[in-house]
């Protein structure tokens, strides 16, 4: 496997964790904060009274998740090509 293979690798992966980071921060937390819990199965916050929470920017962070992967995994996988690319 060469060192470019690896350096992408590298880089989606680190474009997962924080897409990860990002839904925990802008989904999950607004839920637990409203006193609901958020079901994973579905993609939905379910209160206590039954009623679905919704923060309104489900939708564009879609498209956030999509920028964020390619940006965050192409700069982390140029940054690791730069520091341990031996010429």
């Amino acid at each position: 496997m060469n060192k470019s293979a690896i350096a992408k690798f590298i880089g989606v992966f680190v474009s997962l964790l924080v897409i990860w980071v990002i839904n925990d921060l802008l989904l999950i937390q607004p839920c637990v904060n409203e006193g609901g819990v958020f079901q994973y199965e579905k993609g939905q916050c379910l209160l206590e009274d039954g009623n679905i929470f919704t923060t309104g920017f489900e939708m564009p962070l879609v498209v956030l998740y999509v920028v964020i992967g390619f940006g965050v995994s192409y700069f982390v996988s140029r940054i690791f090509n730069k520091i341990f690319a031996k010429k």
